[in-house]
């Protein structure tokens, strides 16, 4: 199964549809391509460097930070 955008799960969703079964749909949304930009020498982020070698231990610290959040707030996606 290929993976559903957010924005596209939120436009299934019709205007009856309770907040709740949206936040459901995308907290168990599959997670997308991980993607890491230099903004200051790539703005329009067409570069994209989460497979540099050279950009790992930014990657493993924003990941941690990242995942530190969602364990903090009790999010769902922190176990995946």
């Amino acid at each position: 199964m290929a993976p559903v955008s957010l924005s596209a799960q939120a436009a299934q969703a019709s205007e009856n549809t309770p907040a709740s079964t949206v936040r459901d749909a995308a907290a168990n949304a599959p997670l997308l391509n991980e993607e890491l930009y230099d903004v200051e020498a790539d703005s329009w982020q067409t570069r994209n460097l989460a497979a540099d070698p050279q950009f790992a231990d930014i990657k493993a610290s924003l990941k941690k930070e990242l995942t530190d959040y969602l364990k903090k707030t009790d999010d769902p996606r922190a176990d995946i």
